[in-house]
């Protein structure tokens, strides 16, 4: 029977790791952050279960406390952060067929030796668990370490046997595959008091191989307490094995054959901290585990049972904890949000020269600025939604991410060409270039805010031989997806077309400065080299430029004056009788006139935080290269683009594709159980009878055995 107890506390330790989160406005906005400190996690957790082997029962009721002492590191350079975590003290005992007990506190006398070789060895034993920059967990190291040591050290069965059931329950894959489960439950967005989401995850578990997890989550509410205001979310979440792994358990292979979890609970995030002050849920599992006996022959194995499970986290006692760390984007790179070193270095050149704040120590500390107001900064993460999936999890792929003041908010975001186009209309120029950044970054009030514009593509075809003949393209016209116009510089490109389409309603405007900025300009000289190296090997004309410009101006908006200044990084590209021409860098930020000097600082850490997910650049890159083809394939390669891009962004598998469907759309087809396909509404359950009756409601339970669950196609 240890064994089947192995698989069920396997499954119950699945639940045990905390979800951080963060208020915004009236809504809740769930992050998965670390901030750096010491804390306290106390786990806790009641069993009840059952083993049937033939005509034979056995029953047995557990109970486990483990206080582990967590260090979260500060962020590298890189915003990354390393927890350290240790067992401080253990209490495990079990009533059954054979009772066991382990007190870490107990004197070593009273101990029982050989639960003592497994759970005395764990306690202090150091694990390590390393985050990126989103606070998403990469790698757990430590557990498997030490159970490989000790496993060479069992003297004899009993030892063997526990060490065993251990390993697979506090193992290294099963801590990451916890957190990783947790990342896909915290919704992408803020949500209110009612609001309901759903998650989708899939994990590879030792013993069961990958399971689908499906999750309802709720927002209940906001209540008060004495450590603070507590975000409530409701959870019911229901557990699939879609490819059952064969595992071996002291020599002795078992496959999981059937496997059904439910779990219910509510988790309470402070809202000031981020950390998941409470997390209680109650667990029920039934399972069949196919096995051999002593003689070979077949054996089948029926594991039921419950589990009452809660996971506290509080500060260490005297540990003040800041709210989450921020990555260090000084150095990020250019985004499709326009930030990076270039425009780092041209705002520290703009008037008042106020040194932008050090972006690797955001948290809860005053950015350097002309005010004695501390500003605090959040991650925002801008998630391409209906754009680039992640093909391990079919999850939207984050497109980039930057720093924005905590009461701050984010409008827009990415956006695909194909969407706002019909296929006819779609241009050579559409496929190279298939997504536009458009956002705005804003106070509370609206009366700050950083705006990133949507890039437009020019062409100047005034030496081709039709022009020279009077019939060539006029200005204004589309070339290939680009607007025909006499070449602009970045200043001409701004007063022209950026501010009059932005600012087309304020009044008295009075350009305050207007200059080139070359040596902004200049930080493209390395991509400059590059491409024109390539043309020259290749004997094709064609030469690469950038020039750099800034406008600062003056206006009343209402009964407001304000002040705003534009920025523009024009990329030229000068071919045989055209120049092609477009904005790399295009974003503007302004304030009340009275406040603008003072705001330098924090509309210079937004502009400099911009950094970009390189696992989604891979996918965009990847898509456009589609584009360097014959003229031909071109041709024919525009009639379907709006397929193979919607293609591109669908999961890769058909198990993907189901849960993704019925995650984003409001209805989806269902097959019955009669074979026919029914459209029915995705925030339900449905049930079909013997009579081809069907039934929705709230609950996954049907109201008896007579009613069949339906499914989702499978696209």
């Amino acid at each position: 029977m240890r064994t089947c107890r192995i698989f069920f506390s396997l499954l119950a330790f699945l639940f045990l790791s905390p979800i951080p989160s963060t208020a915004q406005g009236n809504k809740v906005d769930v992050k998965r952050a670390w901030a750096p400190g010491t804390y306290v996690m106390t786990q806790t957790a009641k069993s009840q279960g059952e083993q049937i082997v033939g005509n034979e029962s056995a029953k047995n009721v557990s109970t486990e406390t483990n206080v582990w002492e967590l260090r979260v590191g500060e962020p590298n350079s890189q915003g990354e952060k390393k927890i350290t975590a240790k067992v401080v003290k253990c209490q495990f005992t079990e009533e059954g067929d054979a009772a066991v007990s382990y007190n870490s506190e107990a004197p070593a006398a009273q101990q029982d030796k050989d639960m003592a070789f497994v759970y005395g060895s764990l306690i202090g034993a150091p694990v390590e668990i390393m985050l990126d920059a989103d606070d998403a967990v990469i790698e757990v190291s430590g557990l498997d370490k030490l159970w490989t040591n000790l496993s060479a050290k069992a003297s004899n069965d009993v030892q063997k046997g526990r060490l065993a059931q251990v390993s697979i329950e506090i193992s290294d894959k099963v801590i990451e595959q916890s957190l990783r489960r947790l990342e896909s439950v915290a919704p992408k967005k803020a949500v209110a008091t009612g609001e309901k989401w759903t998650a989708g995850v899939r994990s590879e578990l030792p013993l069961i191989g990958e399971i689908k997890q499906r999750y309802d989550c709720l927002l209940k509410g906001v209540e008060n307490s004495p450590e603070g205001k507590l975000a409530v979310i409701q959870l019911e979440a229901r557990y699939e094995a879609t490819k059952p792994k064969p595992g071996i358990i002291q020599g002795q292979e078992i496959t999981v054959s059937k496997l059904d979890v439910t779990e219910k609970g509510d988790v309470k995030f402070d809202l000031e901290t981020g950390i998941a002050a409470v997390d209680e849920k109650n667990v029920n599992v039934s399972a069949i585990l196919d096995a051999k006996d002593d003689k070979g022959r077949p054996l089948r194995v029926t594991v039921k049972g419950a589990n009452q499970i809660k996971t506290t986290i509080v500060p260490s006692s005297g540990q003040a904890v800041q709210a989450p760390a921020a990555p260090d984007a000084s150095a990020a790179p250019g985004s499709p949000g326009q930030g990076g070193q270039g425009v780092q270095k041209m705002l520290r050149g703009l008037p008042p020269k106020s040194p932008p704040p050090d972006s690797s120590r955001l948290q809860q500390q005053p950015a350097p600025q002309a005010s004695t107001a501390p500003v605090s900064y959040v991650v925002f993460r801008c998630i391409d939604q209906g754009g680039i999936r992640d093909q391990a999890t079919g999850e939207w792929l984050e497109a980039f991410r930057l720093f924005m003041p905590r009461d701050w908010k984010f409008q827009g975001g990415l956006r695909w060409v194909a969407n706002e186009k019909r296929p006819d209309q779609f241009s050579k120029t559409d496929a190279l270039m298939p997504v536009k950044s458009d956002y705005s970054v804003f106070s509370p009030d609206g009366r700050k805010a950083l705006r990133s514009y949507p890039a437009q593509y020019w062409v100047d075809t005034s030496r081709t031989p039709a022009n020279k003949y009077g019939y060539g393209f006029k200005p204004g016209n589309n070339y290939n997806g680009m607007i025909v116009s006499p070449v602009l510089s970045p200043e001409q490109y701004i007063s022209s077309y950026v501010y009059p389409h932005q600012r087309g309603q304020v009044a008295n405007i009075k350009v305050v400065k207007q200059e080139p900025l070359p040596k902004l300009a200049e930080l493209y000289a390395a991509e400059t080299a590059r491409f024109n190296q390539i043309m020259a090997s290749t004997n094709t004309q064609g030469n690469l430029a950038f020039k750099a410009g800034t406008i600062t101006m003056d206006y009343t908006d209402g009964q407001t004056p304000y002040r705003e200044t534009f920025v523009a990084v024009i990329q030229y590209i000068d071919t045989a009788g055209m120049v092609m021409f477009w904005p790399r860098v295009n974003f503007s930020f302004r304030a009340p006139r009275d406040e603008f000097d003072q705001m330098l600082p924090v509309f210079t850490t937004i502009a400099t935080s911009v950094q970009s997910n390189p696992r989604w650049t891979l996918h965009l890159v990847k898509l456009t290269q589609r584009s360097a083809i014959s003229q031909r394939e071109m041709d024919d390669y525009c009639h379907r683009i709006q397929r193979e891009i919607a293609e591109s962004h669908a999961a890769t598998t058909s198990e993907l594709a189901r849960d993704m469907g019925y995650l984003t759309s409001p209805h989806y087809a269902y097959k019955g159980t009669d074979g026919n396909r029914y459209v029915l509404p995705t925030d339900k359950y449905h049930f079909m009878n013997a009579q081809g009756e069907l039934l929705s409601q709230n609950s996954w339970d049907p109201p008896s055995s007579e009613w069949k669950s339906i499914e989702p196609y499978n696209q």
